[in-house]
């Protein structure tokens, strides 16, 4: 019984929904059942066919937009091909542009070698008259060789003197024509050396355009490099839109085109719910996808309905490598979103170079800060070599150090660090900034660079005679502050030269360092200085104020002559002989320290002030209290009184030819210039041992003169002070001196006896010609302790035209270095010379 009721409730429920299904199906289908009921418009094949097919005629028969984007994918293809037209015009044009340059390039070579050439030539005539030159002065010197012995003999008597006096103008006749000669041959040098540097200079700009078109050409070839690749990529994109197109006009469905980066990613036809997907492309490093975009509008693809032909185009960032190379080298790496600026890296450091900043071409410098990365990107550091030769104008580098090397401007010896000339010195033009390897400026390395204008001497620690001697258009020399030498000469008829500034590490200046620099108007001197050497700043006109630092305890002769100075204040100097000849605007000298020998010249001193002597008796109103000054018409004086407090004489008794007999008074420190000259009576001097000076010509002419004691304290006797003493038969020279100046004893033909007191010498320096004429003397003997003799050529040999049959005895084993290769030379005949005598074997030797 209650099986039957089950089965009742089941087989209820089943009538039931099929009774609900019949209904609803009814109600959806009436038109067809009503149709179907009546006989009429039964469902065949081709009507399934047809409602098939409904949804794709619904997307892919609606012309307008399936033309549209037809239409809009050929537009691509027609800008991408004007793209490729355009891209192949500019490759044209490059090439034609290289073409002009590789014929433009070949030009200047051809100009450049061709300048060389001319160069090569003026160069092999400047050295045959360099050597015709030499050749005319060694006949000039055997001339004078020839006048000197013909004053010898008119000086012995031996012939008549009007025969010998003719030949003599005869022969000065010929050194007349053969210096002129010289002249000439020397104006040919200095034009050829003018058009060398103009050739050199015209080179150096040709070779400035050479690279500028040789770096167009590079680049020019870089660019159609990656044009071509660019039409490569164009080509590629316009075969797949036209592939595409024919798809689109041989197909029926609605279609989505999937583009990223650039490029068709995927391509999606309507399913029949005509929803349309697609995987999203892999981010890479360097391209992030963000989203699907269409009509620049984000749209989320799970919910976007197809319902036309549509294009999706992928928005991402962009990103790309940035390298910054240093000499081929990575130095950094960044990876820099599109469209940002890349971060600047701490700037490259380059050994001898410095970095200028930052370039896409190798060239051209850009600013990071404001470059915006849209591409892989390559920075190259650009260095400047900081040594070497550069333009005067811009700045620009001419010759790199290393070219300057190569090229033989220059040489450097790798041992010493000592630079010299090399074969092109003469084409040196513009600013010069010395390697800091280099420690020496050698002999006359720049002697004559007459287009060097500027010279940074970096680390330079000497610069030797004549190291840039006539630079006449040098207008600065920044010195390096380790230099502690500058030598005879080196910087000698500088003429533009506008600053000096010596830096504190410099210990000495040798004499006529900065001589006639004409320009030179300021002077700022070392505190390390103890000396200025004779001539060291002679004929600096411009100069008008100097401090001398309170180092300096010397002033030698015509250190300062001839320079514009007005006042000046001394300190600590304790000598001073000449130093301000020919200073006419000098008109006020302030001594603040008491000095032993000071030497007043210029006749425009209007005063001289001594802060410590200011009590002192004047002689005179405006007399100097150290001098004792004579009328220049009293010459007939023949006796003197000295007051107490005279410490200096000079220039007080020339030509007082009544004067036999003087004394000179224990005040007297120094004997000044041409004291006594021409006294040519005076035979009888007193010297009392303060003397420490005995300055120039001071009794040079005194005939009468046969012998002199000096002063056992004297110091140093200067140029020829005792020349042509004709009478003066024997000299002792104190233990004391030092220096022996130009010939101190020249034409003193009656001279025999050169001696030294008690043997004993410090004696360190002879100047040129020292015993000049001293036809007398048969022996001499020169002591252990001289280190110089100046002796450059046999024309100021010290024993110039002395008896031919002089023999030299030497305290040294051989000759120092610092004798002159002429140092006892008679003309060409070398005097004969015995080595490593004491003072007593030279008295036994000699049997004295």
């Amino acid at each position: 019984m209650e099986t039957k009721k089950v089965l009742g409730i089941i087989f209820s429920f089943i009538f039931l929904g099929l009774f609900i299904f019949a209904i609803t199906w009814g109600v959806i289908n009436f038109n067809k059942v009503k149709d179907s009921m009546s006989g009429t418009g039964i469902y065949t094949e081709a009507d399934m066919n047809l409602a098939y097919e409904d949804g794709y005629n619904t997307a892919l028969k609606d012309k307008n937009e399936y033309a549209e984007l037809i239409n809009s994918y050929r537009d691509t293809i027609t800008i991408q091909t004007d793209q490729i037209s355009q891209l192949n015009t500019k490759i044209d044009n490059l090439t034609n542009e290289n073409t002009d340059y590789s014929i433009e390039i070949d030009s200047l070579k051809q100009t450049i070698d061709a300048n060389e050439e001319i160069i090569s030539n003026y160069e092999v005539e400047i050295e045959n008259n360099e050597s015709t030159i030499a050749t005319l002065e060694e006949d000039i010197e055997e001339l004078n060789t020839t006048i000197n012995s013909l004053n010898e003999e008119i000086q012995n008597g031996n012939i008549e003197i009007e025969i010998l006096e003719n030949r003599i103008t005869s022969l000065n006749n010929q050194i007349e024509s053969l210096n002129e000669n010289i002249d000439s041959l020397e104006l040919a040098n200095t034009n050829y050396s003018t058009q060398i540097i103009t050739l050199s200079n015209q080179n150096s700009l040709l070779s400035a355009q050479l690279l500028t078109l040789q770096n167009e050409l590079l680049s020019n070839n870089s660019q159609i490099t990656k044009l071509n690749d660019k039409i490569n990529d164009l080509e590629k994109s316009v075969e797949f839109y036209e592939s595409y197109i024919f798809e689109l006009e041989n197909n029926n469905h609605f279609v989505g085109i999937f583009e990223f980066d650039g490029s068709v990613y995927d391509i999606f036809e309507a399913d029949d719910n005509n929803k349309v997907s697609t995987v999203n492309p892999q981010s890479s490093e360097y391209v992030i996808f963000n989203y699907w975009m269409v009509d620049n509008i984000q749209v989320d693809l799970d919910s976007y309905v197809l319902t036309e032909n549509t294009k999706f185009v992928a928005n991402v960032t962009y990103k790309y490598n940035v390298q910054f190379l240093v000499d081929d080298n990575e130095y950094d790496k960044q990876i820099v979103e599109g469209g940002c600026k890349a971060s600047i890296p701490t700037n490259p450091i380059k050994d001898k170079y410095d970095f200028l900043g930052w370039s896409i071409n190798g060239i051209d410098i850009v600013d990071i800060n404001e470059y915006e990365i849209n591409s892989n990107t390559i920075f190259i550091a650009v260095f400047m070599n900081k040594y070497g030769l550069f333009n005067t104008d811009t700045g620009s580098l001419i010759y790199s150090w290393e070219d300057l090397l190569t090229y033989d401007y220059l040489n450097l010896d790798e041992q010493t660090y000592t630079l010299t000339a090399g074969k092109n010195i003469k084409r040196i033009s513009g600013d010069l900034k010395i390697d800091s390897d280099v420690k020496v400026i050698g002999n006359s390395t720049f002697n004559g660079c007459s287009a060097l204008v500027n010279v940074d001497l970096t680390n330079t620690q000497k610069i030797e005679d004549r190291a840039f001697y006539g630079c006449a258009s040098l207008v600065s020399a920044n010195f390096s502050n380790n230099l502690t030498s500058i030598g005879e000469h080196a910087f000698y008829q500088c003429s533009l030269l506008e600053e000096i500034i010596i830096p504190n590490s410099v210990v000495e200046m040798k004499r006529s360092a900065f001589g006639r620099c004409t320009s030179a108007n300021k002077v700022v001197l070392s505190n390390s200085l103890t000396t200025l050497e004779y001539g060291v700043f002679e004929y600096c006109e411009a100069l008008t104020e100097i401090e001398i630092p309170d180092s300096i305890t010397r002033l030698e002769g015509y250190s300062l002559s001839n320079t514009g100075i007005k006042e000046i204040d001394i300190n600590n100097v304790t000598y001073s002989y000449m130093s301000f000849v020919s200073c006419d605007s000098l008109t006020k000298i302030s001594i603040h320290e008491c000095i032993e020998y000071f030497d007043i010249t210029p006749s425009t001193l209007d005063s001289i002030v001594y802060n410590e002597y200011k009590g002192m008796r004047y002689l005179g109103d405006d007399a100097n209290p150290y001098l004792v000054m004579v009328e220049s018409d009293d010459k007939t004086i023949s006796q003197v009184e000295f007051a107490p407090n005279v410490k200096v004489l000079t220039n007080t008794f020339s030509d007082c030819t009544n004067l036999t007999t003087i004394t000179i008074p224990s005040s007297v420190v120094a004997i000044g210039s041409e004291t006594f000259k021409s006294c040519k009576n005076l035979s009888n001097i007193t010297m009392s041992d303060n003397v420490k000076y005995i300055g120039s010509n001071a009794f040079s002419y005194c005939k009468a003169l046969t012998s002199i004691e000096l002063s056992k304290n004297l110091l140093s006797i200067d140029s020829s002070a005792f020349s042509s003493c004709s009478s003066l038969v024997s000299i002792e020279i104190p233990t004391s001196v030092e220096k022996l100046g130009f010939r101190v004893f020249g034409s003193c033909w009656a001279l025999n006896s050169v001696t030294f007191e008690n043997g004993e010498s410090n004696l360190k320096y002879m100047d040129a010609s020292v015993f000049y004429y001293c036809s007398k003397l048969t022996t001499i003997y020169l002591p252990e302790s001289i280190i110089e003799i100046s002796a450059t050529s046999s024309s100021n040999s010290a024993f110039l035209l002395c008896n031919s049959e002089l023999v030299v005895y030497c305290g040294a084993d051989s000759k120092p270095e610092n004798w002159g290769d002429y140092w006892n030379a008679n003309n060409s005949t070398q005097f004969e010379t015995h080595w490593g005598y004491t003072y007593e074997e030279y008295l036994a030797e000699i049997g004295a």
